[in-house]
């Protein structure tokens, strides 16, 4: 009996050995996975259909950041220009007003005295009360051709005409006067001043 069992058994297994798997089965045991080529050949046509969409989301995704990077840059802009520091912006210069267009008021006999004593009474004297509201006046003496040291770019600018103006609060009054005539006497060289005090004795 127990012969005919192993007998039995020992041909089984040899059957078993001998058996060949279909063609269409098996093709890879990784994993235990059983799959077929018709499965296997289903896998890459879907693979295929797959990378099309793929292709078209990376295309689609470089003109997004594209986009982006010129969002950026215009922000930027916008930014650097809004918060920029405005430039300062540069009085201009002084210039001479036309006659006509100035009122003339009267000349105080004191400053007129008082710039005649520390000049000469070849120096002009304009006075102006336009500010007189916020407490001051205005006090220009007129430096003689003579006596000016103003150069050809200057003398253009201020139409030919030297003029040294001064604000005075009006509480000083002929202190402002006497001194900003003092002012202008010293802002001269040596060789005019001499001559401003030569004249001045040859006009008293």
């Amino acid at each position: 009996m127990a012969s005919f069992l192993l007998g039995s058994s020992a041909e089984g297994t040899k059957e078993v050995k001998n058996k060949k798997m279909p063609k269409d089965k098996k093709v890879s045991r990784q994993d235990s996975l059983d799959i077929t080529k018709e499965e296997w050949t289903q896998v890459k046509e879907s693979m295929k259909h797959i990378q099309i969409p793929i292709g078209m989301l990376k295309s689609r995704i470089d003109n997004l950041e594209v986009q982006i990077k010129a969002l950026e840059e215009e922000i930027k802009t916008k930014f650097d220009r809004f918060f920029q520091t405005p430039k300062a912006v540069e009085p201009a210069p002084p210039t001479a007003i036309p006659a006509s267009e100035k009122k003339h008021y009267p000349i105080p006999f004191e400053y007129r005295q008082i710039v005649d004593t520390i000049l000469n009474s070849k120096f002009g004297i304009d006075i102006d009360y336009d500010e007189v509201e916020i407490g001051r006046f205005r006090f220009t003496i007129i430096v003689p051709k003579e006596y000016s040291s103003l150069t050809p770019e200057e003398e253009k600018m201020l139409g030919g005409v030297d003029l040294r103006p001064k604000a005075i609060p009006i509480p000083e009054g002929a202190n402002g006067v006497r001194d900003w005539a003092n002012r202008v006497f010293g802002s001269f060289n040596q060789e005019v001043k001499a001559k401003i005090v030569a004249d001045r004795t040859q006009l008293v």
